[in-house]
């Protein structure tokens, strides 16, 4: 039986997947795993304890082409286990996008006592004086004014963004020490990155960003809100799809970074790779590299191993579920 095994994992990866997947760290015993038809994850050792280094794969009954025309269909593709909802901004950005997301209590009440410096939700120093100035509260609707403010404020880090690339990435100033966005997503670019040896077009294209983008290309704006910790967390990325041909097949590159996010993470790489099968089947290829704010106090050194764990549980049941998806 465990002969069957071996040839199964050598008969479903090829070369350069199984290349790929030694390199991530994926040991015989997960190969075989994988082959046999399970999603299989890790985390990633990493110097860095501000981070969080994870990945994983899964093999799908379903051709690259198949799988990115189920990934275009964001909200029927990502809800599901921790996430509450999702969806697709427009060709150009607007707060409508997000009707279907609703800003919990919780936050509202966190921001109507928000400072610059002492705030439990990720803004920037010029949008919580802003805050302080437009929301009227002597009026009845003064916390809709508050969710008003918080999506179109995303609306415009968002546009921000598609107009100057990194540059016009916030620097937030919700704790006492300032955060560059654009500074931390370099930092993720320096560790474990594979995205250069699979692509390096689209990795240039994500630094670049407007400029320089690859022909094969292409690229939208997506939001997810999903449970994490003790309050759930809305995020925004910038997702960049590639084709790239493997064995006379077409695979598929995807790539996202995560422009924003409310809560726990300050910023997210995440690289997709589908690798396309001879039986019209694709090896899944998954990581994401993620820095989350507050490990260095005493409280979040004490919950790191908590997060860390909880944070490859969802990856696997992520990966696990994705089958289902297709």
């Amino acid at each position: 039986m465990r002969l069957i095994v071996l040839l199964l994992a050598a008969s479903l990866l090829l070369p350069a997947q199984d290349a790929l997947l030694r390199t991530l760290g994926f040991d015989q015993k997960q190969l075989q795993l994988l082959a046999s038809g399970h999603a299989i994850s890790r985390l990633f050792p990493i110097e860095d304890r501000s981070m969080i280094n994870m990945g994983g794969a899964v093999i799908v009954k379903a051709t690259p082409q198949h799988y990115v025309e189920k990934f275009r269909e964001t909200a029927r593709f990502q809800e599901g286990n921790s996430v509450i909802g999702a969806g697709r901004f427009s060709a150009v950005p607007r707060i409508e996008d997000l009707d279907s997301f609703k800003l919990p209590e919780v936050d509202i009440d966190d921001l109507l006592d928000c400072s610059p410096g002492d705030c439990d939700f990720a803004l920037t120093r010029d949008a919580l004086e802003r805050l302080k100035r437009q929301v009227d509260r002597r009026k009845p609707d003064h916390r809709a004014q508050v969710a008003r403010f918080v999506k179109a404020e995303f609306i415009a880090q968002i546009n921000a963004y598609r107009r100057d690339g990194n540059k016009a990435l916030a620097v937030y100033h919700d704790k006492a020490q300032p955060f560059s966005t654009a500074a931390s997503l370099d930092r993720l670019s320096d560790v474990a990155n594979i995205l250069p040896q699979i692509s390096p077009e689209v990795d240039r294209f994500l630094d670049d960003y407007p400029r320089n983008r690859p022909s094969d290309t292409e690229d939208f704006f997506v939001w997810q809100f999903a449970k994490f910790g003790m309050k759930p967390v809305m995020r925004a990325s910038h997702v960049v799809i590639r084709k790239f041909q493997y064995n006379g097949h077409t695979g598929y590159v995807i790539a996202g970074k995560t422009l924003l996010s409310t809560h726990y993470f300050r910023s997210a790489l995440e690289l997709t790779v589908l690798y396309p099968q001879p039986n019209g089947q694709t090896t899944v290829v998954m990581t994401q590299r993620s820095i989350i704010d507050g490990f260095n106090t005493w409280r979040g050194r004490l919950l790191r191993g908590l997060i860390m764990d909880r944070s490859q549980k969802s990856l696997q049941n992520y990966l696990t579920g994705i089958p289902a998806r297709m």
